[in-house]
């Protein structure tokens, strides 16, 4: 567990100076994506706007960018359905990035640097797995992290997806929301994006739970 705590740790440490570099360069200036937006909208319409959101939200992974201001601006200029389409597409390829890229190279990046077995993050994806990818979908930063941790595990890419959806929706649908009604202050949106997804596997695992009763 020791060592799960450092590569998180390690991760985190990394994406916090992204954050840092970020903020010194005025990239979560809100008043500076509502300028970028505005024109785009202006000359381009709504799906240039919401392909923009679509790759900067993909490219949260290795860019330290606002989602949630993102998303907020997608609901904002392209309703709460195209908002949130745009928005679900940009998270879960951020994700599928994370997860594939970790998959792929971060196990022999891991050796070299570690050189100690991966069997903490496998046995901690094994027993919580699902519960740290729905809750992880409304934090900015700890979303990459286990995305990053779940590429090292032994979870199969179809039960990534499958929690990555459900953690992932509902949060898209709160910003979009939040953006079409004309709040720029998310902070209810935030709220109701934590709990939200939390609530929507609980009531999945009761339905699964009832199901297997039943045979």
């Amino acid at each position: 567990m020791k060592l799960l705590i450092k590569i998180a740790l390690a991760l985190m440490v990394l994406f916090s100076l992204c954050f840092v570099l970020a903020e010194h360069f005025g990239l979560f200036n809100e008043v500076v994506f509502q300028d970028y937006f505005k024109n785009i909208y202006t000359n381009y319409g709504c799906v240039s706007v919401g392909i923009c959101i679509v790759i900067l939200l993909a490219l949260d992974l290795i860019l330290p960018l606002p989602s949630s201001i993102l998303m907020t601006i997608s609901g904002y200029y392209c309703g709460v359905i195209l908002g949130t389409l745009f928005s679900f597409i940009g998270a879960m390829l951020c994700a599928i990035l994370g997860f594939w890229s970790c998959r792929k190279f971060g196990s022999k990046a891991y050796d070299r640097a570690i050189g100690e077995s991966q069997e903490d993050v496998k046995k901690l994806f094994e027993n919580h797995g699902p519960w740290m990818i729905l809750i992880s979908r409304g934090f900015p930063m700890l979303t990459e992290i286990i995305s990053c941790l779940a590429g090292l595990s032994k979870m199969s890419f179809g039960k990534f997806i499958f929690y990555s959806i459900i953690g992932t929706l509902p949060i898209c649908f709160v910003y979009a929301w939040a953006g079409s009604v004309g709040n720029k202050n998310p902070n209810v949106a935030v709220a109701v994006s934590l709990g939200l997804p939390a609530f929507v596997y609980f009531i999945w695992f009761f339905i699964k739970r009832y199901q297997l009763s039943k045979s």
